[in-house]
C-alpha cells in the first residue's frame, strides 16, 4: 500500500484493494487499521504515532480488529452449521461435541495454509502496510481475521458474512479438519502406546516483541522428536506436532 509524503494512504490503492474484496467502506480508516503491521516504519515510534494521527487511527497495529475478527468468523461458521445435518453426523460417528467439530471448522478456514492461496486472490501482499517483514505470508491468517473485523466494524454483521461466504471454502471445510488438532492426534498416539503425555518445550525466541517468531521442541518419551516455529507459542507448538505425525506416518507407524 503506497503511503503519499503527508502519511496519507494512498487513495487510488485503497480504492483498488476494496474493488478486489466487493467492500466499499464508509470510513477507511478501519481497512487502514485492517493493514497496519507493527514493523512499519521500522520502529520509528514518532512517524508511526504521526502516520496514526494523519488517519484518525487509534491502534498501532491490527491485532485488537484480528481479535474481534476471530470472534464475527467463529459467530459466521456457527451460524453457517447450525442446522447442519453433516456436521451432526460427523460429531457422532467421531463421538465428539458438535462445539468441538465448530471449533475445528474455523480453525480449517483460518489456518495459514488455506489462507495463503486467498491471499494471491485478493493480492494481499501488495496492501499490506509493513516495513521488512521477511516472509509476509507469516501474517496472511491474522491480517484477513483484522479485515473481516474492520469489515464488521464499518458495514456490520451482514457485510462481514458476505465477505467470508465470498472468499472462504466453508462448505469444504468439513472435509479438511482431519488435518487440524495435531496436538490432539499426537497425545491420542502417545496414549494409544501407552507412552507418558507428549511434552513441548521453548528453544528460542526470534524477532522484535511486536514481531516475535517462537520455535517449540517436541519431546516424546523425553526424546527430541521435532521442532516448529510459529507467530504464537502455540503455532509452533502445532507445526512441531505436525512434523511428528508426518514422520510417524512415513513410517507406517501411525
Amino acid at each position: 500500500m503506497k503511503i503519499n509524503a503527508d502519511l496519507t494512504v494512498s487513495i487510488d490503492h485503497l480504492n483498488e484493494f476494496q474493488n478486489i474484496i466487493g467492500v466499499t467502506f464508509n470510513d477507511t480508516k478501519y481497512l487502514i487499521q485492517a493493514l497496519l503491521h507493527g514493523t512499519l516504519f521500522s520502529g520509528d515510534k514518532v512517524k508511526l504515532e504521526a502516520f496514526k494521527k494523519q488517519n484518525n487511527l487509534e491502534d498501532d497495529n491490527y491485532e485488537k480488529l484480528e481479535k474481534l475478527g476471530d470472534v464475527v468468523l467463529d459467530l459466521i461458521v456457527i451460524e453457517n452449521f447450525y442446522k447442519d445435518e453433516e456436521v451432526e453426523e460427523y460429531a457422532k460417528a467421531e463421538k465428539r461435541s458438535i462445539e468441538s467439530v465448530l471449533n475445528d471448522i474455523q480453525e480449517v478456514l483460518v489456518n495459514n495454509d488455506n489462507l495463503k492461496p486467498l491471499a494471491p486472490d485478493i493480492n494481499l501482499e501488495k496492501y499490506i502496510l509493513q516495513s521488512g517483514l521477511v516472509d509476509i505470508s507469516d501474517v496472511f491468517e491474522r491480517v484477513i481475521e483484522a479485515l473481516i473485523g474492520s469489515i464488521f466494524l464499518d458495514n456490520g454483521y451482514p457485510e462481514a458474512k458476505n465477505f467470508v461466504l465470498t472468499f472462504f471454502d466453508i462448505d469444504g471445510a468439513l472435509g479438511k479438519i482431519g488435518d487440524v488438532n495435531p496436538k490432539g492426534k499426537v497425545k491420542e498416539f502417545c496414549e494409544k502406546q501407552k507412552w507418558d503425555l507428549p511434552r513441548y518445550e521453548k528453544k528460542s525466541e526470534e524477532g522484535p516483541d511486536h514481531d516475535k517468531t517462537f520455535i517449540r521442541e517436541l519431546y516424546i518419551r523425553n526424546e527430541l522428536v521435532s521442532e516448529g516455529k510459529g507467530k504464537t507459542k502455540t503455532k509452533a507448538e502445532e507445526e512441531a506436532a505436525r512434523k511428528y505425525l508426518n514422520k510417524i506416518k512415513s513410517e507406517g507407524t501411525l
